[in-house]
């Protein structure tokens, strides 16, 4: 709880207290819209102002124009546009405004708003007299909150009923704030009704809701030493680090196949060489259409280890789609195999075939030029010139 008093007149306290926790909110948690739940009392015909009953309507105000970084005084007008046309349609019952909107529910909050403003501006009635006794008003605390924040302010009055101020007390759900948050947040709105009272034809960025403890903190928390940073470091050259710090750990497993990272990082070596070689660089993309294998992680980070990009095509994919795929991404270059040769649209693209268990040489064969061997036989001769 958190209580403070602060001189306002009974028609501008309910706007006050609003912007106020607006601007709160916003500056809390950036975020650009928080509607305000508050009670009205139902009672707007004159014939229901002496009937008993219970007549409170839920209102939503939606206050939270705070673009252009207004003034306060130019916030609080905003709001006594927005709060005019919200109470124009207080009549309306908040369950069938619910029914309408129909906003996704949950157990955890309300639906459609999460903090809740509350002004109690009603004279104190007579206390009741009755022989013998002495009668006061006592506030019950259920020990239960039924929203996520709930600010409720009093106005307090004097012997001679002249208003004298406004008591502000907090409700809050547990599972959400401890007490340490929330006397924080308690604390910052006394200091912004200070600030906002003393000087209200600042922008709403000059108010400043830290403490004296918060603003050197938030400073240590920018001006700390900086993490490591890894700078313009490729995925490959990240890649050769980790194989090399871990060259004999498992980094890819299939159904048949396991490669340690010395394995994956010299068969992606040599493929992307073979592709450096076909003149496959920066800025050139590149197909690939594989199984979900081995050899797919091999072709995917040779490719990378060339300076090229991937475009990743699945052979399960209709062939409307595939071949739109390719001619979108306009590829220089199709990796597949022959198992999945018959399955794929006849791109007009040179096609580089995988096979077998490993790579063992970026060959062109002599039979199919644009194949490369990799069997688990012996390598083919290796080629007269091989790029660097």
């Amino acid at each position: 709880m958190s209580t403070t008093n602060a001189r306002a007149s009974p028609a501008g306290a309910s706007r006050g207290a609003s912007s106020s926790a607006d601007r709160l909110i916003h500056s809390s948690s950036r975020g650009a819209d928080i509607p305000l739940g508050t009670a009205t009392a139902g009672r707007t015909e004159e014939a229901s102002a002496d009937l008993v009953g219970f007549f409170v309507n839920t209102l939503v105000l939606r206050t939270t124009d705070l673009s252009g970084d207004p003034t306060f005084l130019e916030l609080l007008e905003r709001v006594r546009e927005f709060d005019l046309c919200a109470y124009a349609h207080q009549d309306a019952p908040f369950e069938h405004l619910v029914e309408l909107l129909n906003p996704a529910r949950s157990q955890n909050h309300h639906p459609l708003f999460q903090t809740v403003l509350i002004l109690q501006n009603h004279i104190p009635a007579s206390p009741v007299g009755l022989s013998g006794l002495t009668v006061s008003g006592v506030p019950v605390n259920l020990g239960v909150s039924k929203f996520d924040l709930s600010f409720a302010f009093t106005e307090t009055h004097d012997d001679t009923g002249t208003l004298s101020g406004m008591r502000a007390t907090v409700d809050y759900a547990t599972a959400l704030f401890d007490a340490a948050a929330v006397r924080s947040l308690t604390d910052r709105l006394v200091r912004l009704l200070s600030a906002v009272t003393t000087d209200p034809q600042r922008r709403l960025h000059e108010y400043d809701v830290l403490t004296a403890d918060e603003r050197p903190r938030l400073t240590d928390w920018g001006t700390g030493p900086t993490e490591e940073d890894p700078g313009e470091d490729t995925l490959p050259t990240l890649f050769r680090e980790w194989a090399r710090r871990t060259p004999d750990a498992p980094a890819v497993r299939d159904a048949t196949t396991t490669l340690t990272y010395r394995e994956l990082d010299t068969r992606s070596g040599l493929l992307a060489r073979h592709l450096a070689a076909r003149g496959i660089g920066p800025e050139d993309r590149v197909a690939v259409a594989l199984p979900r294998t081995h050899e797919l992680v091999v072709a995917l980070l040779g490719v990378l280890k060339a300076g090229a990009a991937y475009v990743p095509l699945d052979p399960d994919y209709p062939a409307g789609r595939l071949t739109y795929m390719v001619e979108d991404a306009r590829p220089r270059l199709l990796i597949t195999n022959p198992t999945l040769q018959d399955r794929l649209p006849d791109f007009p693209i040179e096609r580089l075939h995988l096979g077998g268990h490993g790579l063992h040489a970026p060959e062109v064969s002599t039979a199919a030029p644009d194949a490369v061997h990799a069997g688990s036989g012996p390598a083919p001769p290796a080629p007269r010139t091989r790029p660097t």
